[in-house]
């Protein structure tokens, strides 16, 4: 009697999107395509994207440019909304506005906002903007008028200032502890007139205050009375792409420039290169000022969301898992704006076991908070593809693909093979379906393939499916001598 021939199992690659690169710079263990998808530990594993509820529309649809999570220093903290015509406290049947604009704003007017104190600050180039939480709002008294505010060290810095005079090399700071006092000794201005360029951005990094311009960085260091700042130049060749394209986290600042994403610290480093094709080939340049950054710390995330061809508002989110070094893009979650917020003060019922959660508005006049499995009402379709991988080169035949993985729903599973590592790859034949239930006891779809050369598709497209895949492989017969 023929004895049977066992098949065995070969482990499938896992770690972090890679694609459009040189294969030198490609690591050993990685994915070479997906979308809606991110990597929690390290690229080991894999899992659909988080999807999110609207909690707030306005009527008629008006663009939202900023959401911010306003906390006073007494009394209740609450979300803060503001659109192309104005700005308004809190949600739903609470919602109250604080100003309606003389004359309405466009999306292309990009705003920057902080909060020294009480005192929430916006400006957009033609207005700084105050708010003490109470009562109107009001043009910054005593201020000049800039596009970009940040706080530092009991300052309000302006930079990029538009009046009284045209002066974009500029950054203007106030007296420390007086945000309305403009013209005291402790009060200035830093010129940052090596070029005719403007300044794109002004980020907080610790101590320091970090100046972007199109082709410099310079910091701003406090020292006090009498100098209050001085300046040092900081190695690098590409500052920040707009007002809002750098964000600091821990000892480092993260800022998408012009050629490569980067990380700041002492110099600046550039860290994309593996994910940068992927996005000159879908950003549109001409809308590349609605790129902004942030940050998902529940998942050790940084975020920046860009304009694609066409769109109206920027649709791609580039990834960067600081903690793992991966890179993942999503494409189902367009929008203008984004704050962290307590997920208690989000009024729709938990949608994230985090204790914080993300809203983000869009030009559609529309609120969403992140959380649940599906884009507030519409499916998510996350992808991922594998790598290339063997079994030694042997030729063999692809019995089944084993899938431990987790989740709601069904996982579409496919296989390809071919039999030279130079040839083409077939395209992908029909998915096969792998349930999602608890206590599974057929974790595989067979397959069926023979070849050198493998890759696996996983894929999901329903409203309620959400997946996270562990581990997977592939289980052959060498020789391919199946019965």
């Amino acid at each position: 009697m023929p004895t049977a021939i066992e098949p065995r199992l070969v482990e499938g690659p896992g770690a972090g999107l890679v694609r459009n690169v040189d294969p030198r710079h490609v690591p050993d263990q990685a994915w070479s395509n997906g979308r809606n998808i991110r990597f929690p530990s390290g690229g080991a594993r894999v899992k659909s994207t988080d999807g999110y509820q609207r909690i707030e529309a306005f009527h008629p649809p008006t663009p939202v440019v900023v959401v911010w999570w306003y906390v006073p220093l007494l009394g209740e903290p609450r979300l803060i909304t503001i659109t192309t015509e104005g700005a308004w406290e809190k949600l739903g049947p609470l919602r109250n506005p604080i100003i309606t604009y003389p004359f309405a704003r466009t999306v292309d007017q990009i705003v920057t906002i902080d909060q020294y104190k009480d005192h929430l600050i916006w400006a957009d180039g033609v207005t700084v903007w105050q708010w003490p939480g109470t009562g109107a709002v009001v043009p910054l008294a005593g201020a000049p008028t800039g596009h970009i505010v940040e706080v530092h060290k009991d300052h309000i810095l302006l930079a990029n200032l538009t009046a009284p005079l045209q002066q974009p090399w500029r950054v203007a700071y106030s007296t420390p502890k007086d945000p309305f006092d403009w013209t005291s000794d402790q009060a200035g201005d830093v010129d940052f007139a090596e070029d005719a360029t403007p300044i794109t951005a002004v980020k907080v990094l610790g101590d320091h205050a970090i100046v972007h311009k199109p082709s410099r960085l310079a910091r701003m260091i406090f020292l006090g009375p009498p100098e209050e700042y001085i300046t040092e130049g900081i190695p690098a060749d590409d500052g920040a792409l707009t007002a809002r394209a750098a964000i600091s986290v821990g000892a480092y600042q993260f800022y998408m420039g012009r050629t490569n994403f980067y990380r700041l610290a002492a110099f600046s480093e550039a860290i994309g290169d593996r994910i940068w094709p992927e996005v000159q080939a879908s950003i549109d340049w001409t809308r590349a000022h609605l790129t902004y950054a942030y940050r998902r710390l529940e998942w050790d995330e940084v975020c920046w969301k860009i304009p694609t061809q066409g769109a109206a508002q920027p649709t791609l989110t580039v990834i960067f898992n600081f903690r793992d070094q991966t890179w993942s893009l999503t494409d189902h979650d367009p929008g203008l704006c984004f704050a962290e917020v307590p997920t208690a003060g989000v009024p729709v019922p938990s949608l994230t076991p985090s204790a914080v959660t993300g809203v983000f508005g869009t030009v559609d006049g529309q609120v969403h908070a992140y959380g649940g499995p599906h884009a507030a009402g519409a499916a998510i379709h996350a992808w991922v593809e594998s790598r290339h991988f063997t079994d030694g080169l042997v030729p063999a035949k692809i019995l089944a693909v084993p899938c431990f993985a987790t989740g709601t729903g069904t996982l579409q599973i496919s296989l390809r093979a071919a039999m030279e590592p130079r040839q083409p790859m077939p395209p992908w034949p029909p998915a096969q379906p792998l349930a999602l239930v608890a206590g599974q006891t057929r974790p595989w779809v067979d397959v069926r393939q023979y070849g050198r050369v493998w890759q696996v598709r996983f894929e999901t497209r329903n409203l309620e499916d959400s997946w996270e895949i562990p581990a997977y492989g592939a289980a052959v017969i060498p020789g391919g001598y199946a019965r």
